[in-house]
């Protein structure tokens, strides 16, 4: 947790619940953000986020949007957060449940299939524009991790772009760790990442 993060309200042990941050980034005072499950109701808005970012992007390559029917997915079946500043959604992030899905990472890494249902895939995180510089994506960080705690996941495998320099230090100081390098997403390099969180029985 940073010096700039304070987490305003001890998060509840069953996922679902939001959770409210105060953050500040610099020359701009403290703002309020709250953080709870998204509806199929924020689905336009979190397409339209997705496209906000990747106009202000260098390289289209950093960041590939999740499919519409990706997204529907996850809010449907795995556990598909936003981050709301007032009425406003301005973030969002998908954690796969313990399923069988081509999402899941751990089949990209060519665990073992009974292992691979055990491992809990990042899959994705997107910050408006406007609200980056806050701190939101290791707020999301940790509401992810909660979660996956929650339901058993013995690891977490994310990935991202190896020039997406600013996603790689969050998820470093998450404690997670780069631990290959692959071709994702129909052409993209991609490092994964993973964080261990029980040991194997």
């Amino acid at each position: 947790m940073t010096d700039r993060l304070r987490y305003l309200r001890q998060a509840k042990a069953i996922p679902g619940e939001e959770t409210a941050y105060v953050l500040t980034r610099r020359t701009v005072h403290e703002q309020r953000f709250v953080i709870r499950p998204c509806t199929e109701n924020d689905l336009p808005m979190i397409m339209l986020i997705q496209r906000r970012v990747r106009r202000r992007v260098p390289s289209r390559s950093l960041y590939v949007m999740s499919p519409r029917r990706h997204v529907l997915e996850s809010i449907r079946k795995d556990y598909a957060i936003g981050a709301w500043k007032g009425k406003r959604l301005v973030g969002f992030s998908m954690v796969l449940s313990l399923r069988e899905t081509d999402r899941n990472l751990a089949y990209d890494l060519g665990y073992d299939p009974d292992y691979a249902l055990r491992c809990a895939t990042f899959d994705g995180a997107w910050i408006d524009p406007a609200y980056q510089g806050y701190g939101l994506q290791q707020c999301f960080c940790m509401e992810r991790e909660r979660y996956a705690r929650s339901i058993g996941a013995a690891e977490i495998l994310t990935c991202t772009s190896p020039q997406n320099y600013a996603c790689r230090r969050t998820l470093e100081k998450c404690s997670h760790t780069a631990i290959a390098e692959r071709t994702l997403f129909g052409g993209e390099r991609r490092v994964i990442y993973s964080k261990k969180l029980f040991p194997l029985e």
